[in-house]
């Protein structure tokens, strides 16, 4: 912005001389030194902010790369995150270097009015100073007015906040956010981080609210969006879910996993087609993840097409061997083809690997029952409802009660 109106009122005085005698005139005054200093501050403040803005992404990439996740919702939302900081600081590096190259052109505008005792690149004297660039402001590097957690205190729970799980992420949050001393890009980044710890604690509307609060502050961060979207899924509102994940989508075309959330959202609204559309994007985008193979399985497994399933679920498992979700859902495939003896060695198989899993327990006591096993059948189906909350229960049953019709 510096160079651009410097270079403008450099041509005006180029032309000066054939446009206007006021402005010729204009052009012959003294040259002010003042000014021109004042130029050099706003450039070079300008300058270190855009510095500090570069180095502040820079560790937080750092941060991010070092975060250990444990769930699979975790370790798409921390690359999604990855993903956005490169982004963000290719920009900062962008504007780092336009501040710079306006910083250096305000210097030599002032060295070459002092050395000829004017100013010739100047605007007239009745124009309007130039402002100075809108930046992002630093974060503060000090406990706010009236109290607070020390510097030291904030620090760390910044780093329990971004970098830690459970109720330490929950706790380093709380404080970031009602300390608010950070930029609206970081708080909003706080409230992602915790909407994201309350809902893996089923506190889905206080997740909702942060999500909220943090598309306040950036209503373009898709990942908020996606967020939001998942957050209403468990809730068992999928008609909201599906419009948060469209416009995610909308803003990031290529992020795979809102388009496998608004997949299973549809499943659970009936609209098998349009899942499998969706299932279709997801494995296109990402060939290699056995996670996206096995979620086009179970898709086909609910809309009653089986046979077409079988061959994704047994692609998942060999790019991920062993994998309880896929083991879960080839045991429903399996059931449906009438080999119940494979299905329910698949299914125990998968009950092993996440033994507090409502949805794996649940499916099992529908094979046990298809084996003739009714109290093995009336344990497991138990055993679901005593871990699930009412509403996942309630999904479940609507859900595996859809396969059963088809």
């Amino acid at each position: 912005m510096i160079v651009s109106m410097l270079t403008a009122f450099g041509l005006m005085a180029i032309c000066a001389g054939t446009l206007s005698p006021a402005w010729a005139q204009a052009a012959a005054v003294p040259f002010d030194d003042a000014e021109a200093q004042l130029r050099v501050r706003q450039a070079s403040t300008a300058a270190s902010a855009a510095a500090r803005e570069v180095e502040s992404l820079r560790k937080e990439r750092e941060v991010e790369r070092r975060r250990v996740v444990q769930t699979e919702s975790e370790r798409e939302l921390n690359q999604a995150v990855l993903k956005g900081l490169e982004k963000d600081l290719k920009a900062a590096e962008t504007r780092q270097r336009e501040t710079d190259t306006a910083l250096k052109a305000a210097q030599d505008a002032r060295a070459r009015g002092q050395t000829a005792g004017r100013q010739p690149d100047a605007a007239p004297p009745q124009a309007t100073p130039v402002p100075p660039p809108q930046v992002t402001p630093p974060t503060a590097s000090g406990p706010p007015q009236g109290g607070g957690p020390t510097q030291e205190a904030y620090e760390g729970a910044s780093r329990q906040c971004f970098e830690g799980r459970g109720e330490e992420m929950l706790e380093g949050c709380n404080i970031v956010i009602q300390a608010n001393r950070e930029t609206p890009r970081r708080i909003a980044g706080a409230l992602l981080m915790r909407g994201l710890g309350y809902s893996s604690k089923g506190q889905y509307d206080l997740a909702i609210e942060d999500y909220e609060r943090g598309l306040r502050l950036r209503p373009d961060d898709f990942l908020l969006l996606y967020g939001r979207g998942l957050a209403y899924f468990r809730k068992g509102q999928y008609d909201l879910a599906i419009q948060d994940q469209d416009e995610a989508i909308r803003q990031q075309p290529d992020y795979a996993p809102s388009f496998a959330n608004r997949a299973l959202a549809y499943l659970n609204l009936g609209r098998y087609d349009r899942a499998l559309q969706d299932y279709d994007k997801v494995v296109q985008l990402e060939p290699n993840n056995g996670s996206r193979w096995n979620g086009r399985c179970w898709g086909k497994a609910l809309a009653g097409r089986p046979r077409e399933a079988l061959p994704d679920c047994d692609q998942a498992l060999r790019l991920k061997p062993d994998d309880g979700n896929a083991l879960d859902s080839r045991a429903l495939v399996l059931l449906q083809l009438g080999r119940i003896g494979e299905a329910y060695a698949d299914s125990r198989a998968a009950v092993d690997k996440a033994p507090k899993s409502a949805g794996r327990h649940y499916l099992l006591g529908l094979i046990l029952a298809a084996k003739g096993d009714a109290a093995g059948s009336r344990a497991e189906l138990n055993e679901a409802r005593q871990l699930a909350s009412p509403v996942e229960f309630e999904r479940i049953q609507r859900e595996l009660a859809r396969f059963r019709r088809n």
